[in-house]
């Protein structure tokens, strides 16, 4: 088969996907002008960078299509298929050329975007602006021939715009990669915690420094990790960490590659996470895939994936709640522990593997084309 993307190489999510379908079959991808420094895909996959900011009026638009037109006339493809709805999917419905065409939702799409976008418009036009994106958010998804979504929170709201198939797809982390890693859990007396969320507004991040702030006062061998992501507001984190002289204790990271990554987990006795919104995120996963006892926010997290019996979840996103929480991963039983922590590896491996997801993405295909 041959594959047009409309993707960003630059995400983890996309690439994992796209470098394992590549192996089998023929793919492009066209991805936004503007990639970050980091790309994922692997670099025998080509890509056409040529996406600028999407403008409403078509007119605005019209030699980016032209240029997508040249590339499928070129390429050929059985499928296109865009990973994210806003804007990818637009592109792709302004260009498919009655080719059959896949959406995937990642959740912060669908659930967080819309219908809340077009962000960082600053007029009296921007309710008009917001209305007509979300129009075209309906569109592609009606106009589209299957979408897959990484939760069923998402299905259930695509499922109000289109009456195409609609699978449940995670993205799926590599669980046997994570195996083969062979990496040995930390032995060591201290209690150390990790969020592996970036420094952003909607991870709660400072939530979570004033939870660890009462938490160690009483577990005073605790410490906890935080990956950084300059910006104003890990500047702003890092103020309220010396306010606290918590700078002893609660150290910050650069972005790290997969297998430190998965070497952190291992070296962790609990991973947190509480933002605001979220869908089916791989770190999660990956700390169930780990062992890691695991401590979810209030967000509509899929049960079936992240159980109450499995990990711990939160009412409310309060620092008292999550020391509450964390209270009770340490001092629970470390063999009932070990066994729940068991527990959740083997359904992260029955229902998040990414070879599975794969292998229903290929199924799809076949099946629409």
């Amino acid at each position: 088969m041959k594959i047009l993307y409309f993707a960003n190489p630059s995400s983890p999510h996309d690439a994992k996907w796209i470098n394992l379908i590549a192996k089998n079959h023929d793919v492009v991808i066209i991805s936004q002008t503007d990639l970050e420094d980091t790309v994922y895909c692997d670099t025998d996959i080509t890509i056409h960078q040529l996406l600028p900011q999407f403008q409403i009026l078509k007119h605005n638009r019209s030699r980016t299509i032209h240029k997508i037109g040249a590339i499928i006339e070129l390429f050929k493809p059985d499928i296109i298929h865009s990973m994210y709805v806003i804007p990818n999917s637009f592109w792709a419905c302004d260009s498919k050329k009655n080719i059959p065409h896949v959406i995937t939702t990642r959740g912060s799409d669908i659930l967080v975007e819309y219908p809340n976008n077009y962000i960082g418009i600053e007029s009296r036009k921007k309710l008009l602006i917001y209305s007509l994106f979300n129009r075209k958010v309906r569109n592609a998804l009606a106009r589209s021939t299957a979408i897959t979504c990484t939760s069923s929170a998402q299905i259930n709201v695509v499922s109000k715009f289109s009456n195409a198939k609609s699978l449940l797809i995670p993205t799926g982390i590599d669980f046997q990669t994570i195996l083969d890693l062979k990496i040995a859990r930390k032995t060591t007396g201290t209690f150390e915690v990790f969020c592996p969320r970036y420094l952003k507004p909607l991870y709660n991040i400072e939530k979570i420094i004033f939870a660890f702030e009462m938490f160690q006062k009483t577990h005073p061998n605790s410490n906890l990790t935080l990956i950084e992501k300059a910006s104003d507001y890990a500047d702003k984190m890092k103020a309220i960490v010396s306010s606290l002289n918590l700078n002893h204790k609660i150290k910050f990271i650069e972005k790290m590659d997969f297998k430190n990554l998965i070497a952190t987990y291992y070296q962790s006795d609990l991973v947190i996470m509480i933002p605001e919104s979220d869908g089916t995120p791989n770190t999660a996963l990956e700390a169930m895939a780990t062992e890691t006892p695991l401590i979810l926010g209030s967000a509509n997290y899929d049960s079936s994936l992240f159980p109450n019996d499995l990990v711990w979840r939160l009412e409310t996103n309060k620092p008292e709640n999550l020391v509450k929480a964390m209270t009770e991963v340490k001092q629970m039983n470390q063999e009932e522990l070990k066994n729940k922590m068991s527990r959740a590896s083997m359904l992260v491996s029955e229902n998040a593997n990414l070879s599975n997801s794969i292998s229903k993405l290929e199924k799809l295909y076949r099946s629409i084309i």
